[in-house]
């Protein structure tokens, strides 16, 4: 029971950021997402040819709070040229 609590608490403090240009990196998403909350972890999935991320990421907070704030006010937000995507992690 404890386990699906934790697994449950982790899904809501992850959030899905999309659209972000090929050229940022963690450090970038790292600064524009810590304002609201402490970072747990930044899983940027990578492409084994062309050694770029594939243009999205989870940032998982240490709280859902943190979370939710920045599914309020990252969504749309000009990060790297582009308008990136903020949605619940699914």
């Amino acid at each position: 029971m404890a386990a699906q609590r934790q697994r449950a608490l982790a899904i809501m403090c992850r959030v899905y950021v999309g659209s972000i240009y090929y050229e940022l990196g963690e450090d970038t998403i790292r600064q524009a997402f810590a304002p609201f909350g402490p970072i747990k972890s930044i899983d940027m999935s990578w492409d084994s040819v062309t050694m770029k991320h594939k243009g999205f990421a989870f940032v998982e907070y240490e709280v859902p709070e943190a979370a939710q704030l920045a599914l309020e006010q990252m969504n749309s937000v000009m990060l790297g040229g582009r308008n990136i995507k903020v949605s619940e992690n699914s």
